[in-house]
């Protein structure tokens, strides 16, 4: 980063001999450290929600965003989108069985051209929701729990809940799952109602069933067969699969779970492997609308 401050510098300083007022300096810079300079300004070190109020940090204490830089002129809004939407982490939660209207709120703040420049997405898969879904006697009557098709992750369902968000899942360039284990979410409250009565009234029971089914290698066998099932979905391990493709250091309290990465369009150092795939038809981070012809985009990645 010093290197890329001592150039810029000095590229400034040429235009200033030159004098030439019809060249913005930063415009002027090389576009790798134009690049960084976005990431810096427009990246932060934790994940972006998205809610019904648009796009929030996680918590008050990461990094902010900075986002007056897209209001400086066409380029720098072009390329700055790119680097907010493309480099930041977008986490999703829980991925299936979502109402139909989740992402309406969320494009009206974002909009749908900013929207289909997310290139990192993080979602969850509630184990326990896995295990109802190939249950014949699993209690989804309720109205919370809708179809079994929107409890049951398939790339299928990934595409379409994706593609309400304006989201093209083979233009990803991570789609990274954590299965959360079995605890206080509905599905584990379905799951314990097909459970021994005697596990549901005792307390201590309960506790020794769901330590039972959240044993990591029963987790892992859960995991396997999803993958068995889903050709485009794999096996991953957090540092090895997924860390590696972010910009920045991150680690997430889900980084020690059981994940899933989507592969099913990007090798692994991001080489299109099957150009048939069918495309679906923070406080600061208020919707700024981008232009209708995105720029390629440089892709920052951390050295090691």
């Amino acid at each position: 980063m010093i290197q890329y401050h001592q150039k810029g510098i000095e590229i400034m300083s040429q235009q200033q001999q030159h004098k030439d007022p019809d060249v913005f300096p930063f415009q002027a810079l090389p576009s790798e450290i134009r690049m960084a300079v976005y990431f810096e300004l427009l990246v932060t070190d934790d994940r972006v929600l998205p809610t019904w109020r648009g796009a929030r940090r996680a918590t008050k204490q990461q990094k902010k965003m900075y986002i007056s830089i897209l209001l400086t002129c066409k380029m720098c809004r072009d390329e700055g989108l790119q680097v907010l939407y493309g480099e930041n982490i977008f986490d999703f939660g829980e991925i299936c069985n979502r109402p139909n209207n989740f992402s309406k709120p969320f494009l009206a703040h974002m909009g749908l051209h900013n929207a289909s420049l997310i290139r990192i997405v993080f979602a969850e898969y509630s184990a326990a929701c896995e295990e109802l879904s190939q249950s014949d006697t699993s209690p989804i009557s309720k109205p919370w729990h809708g179809p079994k098709s929107k409890m049951l992750l398939t790339v299928a369902h990934l595409r379409s809940f994706l593609s309400t968000f304006n989201i093209s899942l083979p233009s990803l360039r991570l789609l990274a799952i954590s299965i959360m284990p079995y605890g206080n979410d509905l599905a584990t409250e379905d799951l314990l109602k097909l459970a021994d009565p005697a596990v549901r009234l005792n307390m201590d029971w309960r506790v020794k069933w769901q330590d039972a089914k959240n044993k990591k290698g029963r987790l892992g066998k859960l995991v396997d067969g999803i993958c068995e099932r889903e050709k485009g979905l794999t096996k991953a391990d957090y540092w090895a699969d997924v860390d590696r493709w972010i910009g920045f250091r991150f680690a997430p309290p889900s980084s020690g779970r059981e994940w899933l990465v989507y592969q099913g369009v990007r090798g692994r150092e991001g080489d299109v492997i099957d150009r048939n795939e069918e495309e679906a038809g923070t406080e600061e981070q208020d919707s700024i609308e981008g232009s209708d012809a995105a720029k390629p985009v440089l892709v920052l990645r951390r050295t090691r």
